[in-house]
């Protein structure tokens, strides 16, 4: 059995785990006696585990379990994670890199870190941080399928944009992206868990159009019917805090906005840096910046025990966001704002 890992927040790990499973499928399909072997058995090819960054090492420990404790585990993929300070100290990997072999593709710098380290343990890593994880891994594994390619460019265009890119694949994404937030704000793991497999089978839109198919409308209807009130509650959570010649954006926002569209509603006020806590029950919290802004962010939300990749980041903390919290949490990340800017 194979396992797949990925992460389940957003477009770019919905689709590097529907990727994965494409390719496993093809593998199964191309190969007569592993076919063979698949229909005699009742078991599943592969195990599924889509992943929130707040429950990182709790879904770790249960895949190690299940490694441990039934084996018949061959090979695990990982894709779209940032192997955080939490999930390194823990010693999961170092367990399941001696019981199994381990591909991880991924972008974020934490993999950079510890590119290294894991080539000592066996664990084979796909790393660039230009490309999402999808991306690395159609190249990776040479998926020349043209619907495999147009997957890939979707997660691309969406992880990476700048502004907005006037093309059905990105618009797409951020079709995918309002169905992925409705989900995350209910805590509707069904509905992450469907749409990755509606995207593996090429049931989730029109190919020819680039249209979510009617099935997915409803999602995308009871969202845009929710936003404007989110983006209403996020504008009245704004503070403002200048640090010297730089101006932060500090805000609370509704789960309905986790995790990129209160990002990118918030860029738009063209702050230097932006802080945005995100209420529960999303507990991932992110950074960005402005390109020339001398702050390390990902460095920062290391320390928070997250992590990042180019001018963003964020990190995960394992309660939900209280009142309380947010004040004495958003206070600790700005004093180190302050002191990365004031060394400047």
């Amino acid at each position: 059995m194979i396992a797949n890992v990925h992460h389940t927040e957003d477009p770019d790990g919905i689709i590097a785990g529907a990727l994965l499973n494409r390719y496993q499928d093809s593998r199964i399909l191309s190969d007569p006696k592993e076919l063979h072997l698949q229909l005699k058995s009742l078991a599943p090819a592969s195990l599924q585990m889509g992943i929130r960054y707040d429950s990182l090492v709790e879904s770790f420990s249960s895949l190690l379990e299940n490694v441990q404790r039934y084996g018949g585990i061959s090979q695990i993929y990982v894709a779209d994670i940032n192997p955080n300070p939490r999930l390194m100290q823990s010693g999961l990997i170092e367990k399941l890199a001696q019981s199994t072999e381990i591909f991880w593709i991924d972008h974020h710098t934490g993999t950079e870190q510890q590119q290294e380290y894991f080539s000592q343990l066996g664990i084979q890593v796909t790393y660039d941080a230009s490309k999402c994880a999808s991306l690395l891994l159609a190249r990776k594994f040479n998926m020349t399928d043209t619907y495999e390619q147009r997957l890939a460019k979707i997660a691309q265009l969406h992880d990476y944009r700048d502004k907005e890119v006037d093309s059905p694949e990105a618009k797409l994404g951020v079709e995918l992206e309002k169905i992925i937030c409705l989900a995350n704000a209910r805590e509707d793991t069904f509905t992450r868990t469907q749409l990755m497999d509606d995207l593996r089978r090429g049931y989730c839109f029109s190919k020819e159009t680039l249209l979510l198919l009617p099935h997915w409308q409803q999602n995308i209807q009871e969202y845009d019917q929710e936003k404007n009130k989110a983006i209403q509650e996020l504008e009245k959570s704004i503070e403002s805090v200048t640090v010297g010649k730089y101006q932060i954006l500090i805000a609370r926002a509704p789960a309905l906005l986790s995790q990129k569209p209160a990002i990118w509603y918030l860029k738009q006020k063209d702050p230097d840096v932006l802080l945005c806590f995100f209420q529960p029950p999303c507990r991932n919290h992110i950074m960005d910046k402005r390109k020339n802004i001398p702050l390390d962010i990902p460095a920062l939300c290391t320390g928070f025990g997250g992590g990042g990749r180019g001018t963003g980041g964020g990190f995960a903390i394992a309660e939900n966001m209280t009142p309380e919290l947010y004040v004495r949490l958003k206070e600790e990340v700005l004093q180190k704002i302050k002191e990365q800017l004031c060394k400047k």
